[in-house]
């Protein structure tokens, strides 16, 4: 009867930690809003536009610095389009706020060769899930029509992005095996 009574005790635990959990997240869905999207969108396009720029110089592999290359080219087109949705929004774009890339930058200086490609690929295929989402949510929640116009058109870029760095990635895996 005691055994009974301990199981349904971290049962109901359970259940009560399990709906604080839902309540968090509830709190972290209401705090999105144009201005969330424009500040994540905006950073994450500084990121792949940085980190671009770092893999460009340093990656070993061909295909690598040719995906760098192309993460620099479309994320600066993807900032510029921002900058005029969030303008027609009449909205402020975020500036780079200091040391906003510097510690990961530091991470990617120590890396050379294959190392450095492997990790670099797996940090967009990190990268361009979480963008894929926000893109996603932003077709859908933002309220001003210019930023999910904008979400709308970059979303399958983004996408697109993901497939290439999986399949990359992939690529890579194979070959350190």
């Amino acid at each position: 009867m005691a055994l009974l009574r301990g199981l349904v005790v971290v049962a109901l635990l359970g259940l009560l930690s399990g709906s604080g959990l839902a309540d968090e997240k509830d709190k972290e869905t209401k705090k999105f809003d144009d201005a969330t999207f424009v500040q994540k969108a905006a950073s994450g396009n500084r990121r792949e536009i940085h980190l671009g720029k770092l893999a460009a110089e340093r990656a070993s592999n061909a295909e690598v610095k040719s995906f760098a290359e192309r993460m620099v080219k479309d994320h600066q087109k993807a900032q510029k389009d921002l900058e005029h949705a969030v303008k027609s929004a009449s909205l402020t774009m975020p500036h780079r706020e200091k040391g906003e890339h510097d510690k990961e930058h530091s991470k990617f200086e120590k890396l050379k060769g294959a190392d450095f490609d492997s990790a670099y690929m797996t940090c967009m295929v990190e990268d361009h899930e979480k963008a894929a989402a926000l893109y996603e949510k932003a077709t859908k929640e933002v309220k001003n029509a210019e930023l999910r116009k904008y979400a709308a058109s970059t979303l399958p870029v983004v996408r697109e992005h993901l497939k290439m760095a999986k399949e990359i990635s992939g690529r890579l895996s194979r070959k350190e095996r």
